[in-house]
Formats: structure tokens, sequence, C-alpha cells
């Protein structure tokens, strides 16, 4: 299905329609809403109404990949997807009003965006479920501090300017070649800037999950954070196991199992899923 977004082009979303709370899934840099299928089957089954957007210049959505002018444009996608979420649940479709409320479910990037989107509209978002937050990058995965100066500049002299970054900088990433524009570039550090400053003031329950072994989203900072606030609404995940893939990499079904049971503990989960949760067999 296709979204309409004032005042730009539509978005592509994909829809697995269920009786529950609605749940939003945000793919990370380089990916798609075909790459989350399986997630999205898994959370349908467990009564979710699930969306899955192809964020702007990805996938099927039109626009120049890994190219923004500004990620503001991202969070106005979204807000737009809200008021879809409303009309196709019968209801308003204003950001805040019951039918569009959401579970914001992102990964890497996709995780900022989430917690982006829970900080502009917080009467819109539920709960953030950030899947390897890219909050900040791993030592030696982003960019170095003098490329850090340059990209405030090169992102506004020349914007669509691309560059390639070999995984073998970020680690666990796939085989191939990433490129992004030098200005998609300085809006993500000026984005990771923005939700950390933020973190603070979010009103929803939070559920951050991290891998031990990411080598490309640090965690470390975080955890120092989620330690420090003794926020009732944040729980922090570490999984041992995993890198930076935790919803399509190998170890998926023990992330799953973190998201259904932190999502039964707040009663997110339609009634019948919750009593064959909490019910142990005999």
């Amino acid at each position: 299905m296709w979204v309409s977004v004032p005042g730009a082009s539509p978005i592509f979303c994909r829809r697995w329609p269920g009786q529950g709370w609605p749940v939003v899934i945000l793919h990370g840099a380089w990916q798609e809403s075909a790459d989350y299928a399986g997630v999205a089957e898994r959370l349908s089954g467990w009564g979710l109404d699930v969306w899955v957007p192809d964020l702007r210049g990805f996938g099927r959505s039109p626009g120049h990949r890994c190219h923004i002018g500004s990620f503001e444009e991202y969070r106005r996608d979204l807000v737009a997807l809200l008021a879809a979420v409303g009309r196709a649940r019968g209801g308003g479709t204003a950001p805040g009003t019951p039918a569009t409320r959401v579970i914001a479910l992102g990964h890497s990037m996709g995780a900022l965006l989430a917690l982006d989107l829970a900080l502009a509209v917080p009467d819109g978002v539920a709960a953030v479920v950030a899947s390897a937050p890219l909050l900040q990058f791993a030592p030696g995965a982003g960019p170095r501090p003098w490329e850090r100066m340059a990209l405030r500049w090169l992102g506004k002299l020349m914007p669509t300017y691309t560059v390639r970054r070999h995984p073998g900088r970020s680690g666990d990433l796939r085989n191939e070649p990433r490129t992004m524009t030098l200005r998609w570039s300085a809006e993500l550090l000026r984005l990771q800037a923005r939700v950390r400053r933020g973190l603070t003031q979010l009103r929803c329950p939070v559920l951050f999950l991290c891998g031990q072994k990411d080598r490309l989203a640090d965690f470390r900072p975080l955890v120092r954070q989620v330690e420090s606030a003794r926020s009732s609404t944040w729980s922090l995940r570490l999984l041992p196991r995993q890198g930076h893939e935790l919803l399509t990499g190998s170890e998926r079904e023990s992330t799953l199992r973190e998201v259904e049971d932190w999502l039964v503990s707040l009663g997110l989960l339609p009634g019948a899923h919750r009593r064959a949760v909490s019910t142990p067999a005999p």
C-alpha cells in the first residue's frame, strides 16, 4: 500500500492486519520493509496490527538512496503514517487520537527514528522498542573526529555527493560496500545528538535491546545512562551472543522473546495471548 504524505511523494508500506495494538516497524539504513517480513509475521501472530514502511529512499519508496535533505523528512513521513493508521482503524487522523497511538519498533537508525518520533509526537507513541539503537558509533565504526567536523560543512556545500564506506569499518554488517551522501551522513550525526539529549524527556515506556558483540553501535554509554537515570519506564536487555542484527540475524528468536515478554508485562498484547504466555504449561 502507499501512504500519502502532505507536501511530498507517497511512501510504500506493508501491512499485516490485526485486532491488537498497531505496531510500526522501522528498518535500519541499507535495509527495507521486506527484510522484516519474518518479524512482522511473528508480531501479527501475537494479534498485533503490523505496519512496515520503506523509509524514503529505501525499498519501493521514492527518493535518492541514503540521501535526505533533513532527517525531519523521515519524521514527516512517519506522522503521515500515523494518520494512515488512524484512517485504517476507523479513528481520527490526528496523532494522539486512540486509533493512531502505536508501538514503535525500530532497528539501528530506525530505532533513532522511533525514539525521535516519541519525542516529537509523545501522544502518538504508546511504547518504543529500540533494537541496537545507533545512539553512538562503536570505536572505529563511525566518522573520525576530523570527518565529523568536515561533514558539517560538506553536507551543506555538496549535499548529494556520494561516499562509500566498506563494512569492514563497522564489523557485522553485510558484505557489500555501503554508499551514502554527505548530507545524509551529517544529518545522521545531528539526529544522534538530538535523540541522546532528549532521552530523559521520553514519556512512554522504552525497551532497549543491545547485542554485546555489536561492533557498529556502542551500547556502553547507554548502559551507564540507564543505570544513572533509574527510570521506571526504561528497560534494558543486553544480549551476550548477539551483534548488531538483532531482528534479522541468526539469534532473532531470543530477541523476539524479549520483545514479547516486555509487551506482555505492559499489557500491550491481546488478552488471549497474554493468558497463553503467562500460563505455564502443565
